[in-house]
């Protein structure tokens, strides 16, 4: 992964769980123990724990420090 894609995965996974976490507090703001509110309770925890799972692997990939197959290109002319 190169360090641009991983520091967008990380972006796109805090973003995730920043969603997930106002989509939470304003269930629990309204709760009424409803099955329906049970239902998206459990969307909820699994939106958040894929969410972490996104940011986690876009850390994991910076601090390996990217992609190394690709070499850099030398554009020196050859004399």
């Amino acid at each position: 992964m190169t360090p641009a894609r991983a520091r967008t995965t990380v972006i796109f996974g805090l973003v995730l769980l920043v969603t997930a976490a106002l989509q939470l507090g304003a269930l629990l703001m309204r709760w009424s123990g409803e099955r329906g509110d049970v239902f998206l309770l459990v969307l909820l925890i699994v939106q958040i724990v894929l969410a972490a799972a996104v940011a986690g692997t876009g850390l994991w990939a910076r601090k390996r420090g990217g992609s190394k197959a690709i070499p850099p290109v030398d554009n020196s002319p050859e004399n």
